[in-house]
């Protein structure tokens, strides 16, 4: 795999629908100001317990 970070989201037992929930929005528009407008802080909610707080209990997020 080409460096830099990678993300993986897994929402459990999510349906087709979930991808306009708060979730998704939380974390995408988090990951696009982190990368494209390198918003540091945004990148460091991606990475602590920012990004898991929007997340279900059985739902997944890593960075690798």
């Amino acid at each position: 795999m080409p460096p830099g970070d990678k993300y993986e989201l897994v929402l459990h037992e999510a349906e087709h629908g979930a991808f306009g929930e708060r979730v998704i929005l939380a974390l995408s528009t988090a990951f696009w100001d982190a990368f494209l407008k390198g918003d540091a802080e945004a990148k460091t909610w991606l990475n602590g317990e920012g990004a898991r707080s929007v997340l279900e209990k059985d739902d997944r997020w890593q960075r690798k």
